[in-house]
C-alpha cells in the first residue's frame, strides 16, 4: 500500500473491509477429548449453511467471496465487524452444539 492510500484509508475511519473466514469446528477443550479417545472429527460441511444465514442476518456490508471445504470466505465491512462478533459469540454460546464457529482475519 502506498503513503497516499494509507493516508487516504486513515482519514475515512470505517471504511476498511476486512477478508474473513469462517468455519465450523470443535472447542480445542472438546477436540482434545475426541483425539485422546480416537474419535474420529466431523469435517462440519453442512454447518456452513449456518454461517450462511449468520451472514445474511447482517445484511448490507457483507459480500460472500467463496468456499471451499469446511471454509467460507466473505468481505465485511468494518462497520459490520461488531455485530459479526456478537452473531458469531451467540451461535458458539448454544448449548445444542458440540462445534463452534471460528473467524480468521486475513
Amino acid at each position: 500500500m502506498t503513503s497516499a492510500q494509507q493516508t487516504k484509508s486513515s482519514d475515512n475511519p470505517g471504511n476498511h473491509t476486512y477478508t474473513v473466514s469462517l468455519y465450523c469446528s470443535l472447542d480445542t477443550r472438546v477436540e482434545c477429548c475426541y483425539e485422546l479417545n480416537g474419535i474420529p472429527i466431523p469435517d462440519f460441511l453442512d454447518e456452513r449453511d449456518d454461517i450462511d444465514r449468520i451472514m445474511a442476518k447482517i445484511g448490507k456490508g457483507v459480500e460472500w467471496v467463496g468456499a471451499s471445504g469446511r471454509r467460507t470466505v466473505y468481505e465485511v465491512q468494518e462497520k459490520c465487524m461488531p455485530k459479526l462478533a456478537r452473531e458469531i459469540s451467540k451461535y458458539n454460546r448454544r448449548d445444542d452444539l458440540i462445534h463452534i464457529i471460528l473467524v480468521e482475519i486475513i
